[in-house]
Order: C-alpha cells, then structure tokens, then sequence
C-alpha cells in the first residue's frame, strides 16, 4: 500500500512527479509545538530560537524543557527555518550540542515525545487528533491551533499535507482518496482539525 500512496508536506516536488507521483486530495493543518506536560503553556515565536540553543531550557515553572528533534533533512525543520529568523543556527546548535533524541519518522517523533517528561516536539495537529494522542499544542503567538484559526488565518504556522498517489494505484488507494475528496472525508477531515484544499 505504500507503493502507491504517500504523505507529502507539499504539493508533489520535481522529483516525484518525474516518479508518476501527484497529489490525490490536500488539506491544511496546523504544524505545532505539542509536549508531554499535562498544562500546555503559551509560547511565541521569538522564543524559539532560544529554546532549540539553550541546553538549560526550562518551562516557566523551572521544569527542564527537553526538545525531540526530528531528522536534519525533516520538512519541519525547512518550514521553521522559513518561518523564524534565527531558527537556522538554532537548530544546528542543537544538532551539534548531542544527546537530543531525533524523531526520524512522524510516529517516532510523537512516541518520543510523549514518554518524555517535559518534552517539546514539532508535529501536526492533524497528527495529534487523529491519533488521539495525549500530547498537548502549546499556543503560538496568543492563538490555539484549530480548524477555526486554520479557516481565519489566525494561526502562523499552517500547513499544507498532500496524499499523493500514482496512475497505478492499487484500488485501496483509490477508494481512500475518494473517500477523502467526498462530503463525507470532509467532515472527518474537519474533525481531525484538517481543513480540505480544493
């Protein structure tokens, strides 16, 4: 089945579509910070740089604050990159300090964080909901992530998550992706905090 379906951050790449890859339904949701900890206190986008360089990060209670990276060459790190100035030589200063678990895969990231205590982790709300996992979205800027902020814009970090498919899909495949562009995928996409893209 995953010969013939795969998650993308994005619209298909030069590369993939050379391979017969195009996207077969998109939607927007939100990229997050998310952590173990039971409060999921604010935080800004001009902290973060701070944060990923700090080996002595803390949250406001004085609790330590342990980041799970995701791979160097993760689209999470690209679009953080993008989006917070400062955020490249934070990463990489993390990357070099050591001893920082490294969420090579989306389920890794997640389990990862969510059996370490303190934990701040890059993911997607889509992710989180779906999943019904127990880790918690910080607030970004002074907004929650969800489909409401999605719709508004309110949100800063959105982001666009494409199944992309082949001429050769197997059936399966198929009847996801339709099921997904249908009225009703909408709404379970909606409900997953994911907003379709036409």
């Amino acid at each position: 089945f995953r010969r013939v379906l795969f998650r993308s951050a994005s619209l298909p790449t030069t590369e993939q579509t050379a391979l017969g890859l195009k996207a077969g339904v998109c939607f927007k949701t939100a990229l997050v910070l998310a952590t173990s900890r039971p409060d999921s206190p604010a935080i800004t986008r001009a902290q973060l740089p701070t944060i990923f360089a700090d080996p002595n990060a803390a949250w406001p209670d004085g609790e330590p604050l342990k980041i799970i990276l995701r791979g160097r060459a993760g689209s999470e790190n690209a679009y953080l990159i993008r989006a917070v100035p400062g955020m490249e030589s934070a990463l990489d200063a993390a990357y070099k300090r050591g001893g920082i678990p490294i969420g090579s895969t989306d389920q890794e990231n997640v389990e990862l964080a969510n059996r370490t205590a303190g934990s701040l982790a890059v993911t997607t709300l889509l992710q989180i909901r779906a999943e019904q996992l127990s880790l918690r979205p910080l607030p970004l800027d002074g907004t929650t992530a969800s489909v409401q902020t999605l719709a508004t814009g309110a949100y800063p970090f959105p982001l666009d998550l494409c199944l992309l498919v082949r001429d050769d899909s197997a059936a399966a495949a198929k009847a996801l992706i339709a099921f997904m562009r249908s009225p009703e995928g909408e709404k379970v996409a909606r409900g997953f905090d994911a907003l379709p893209i036409e």
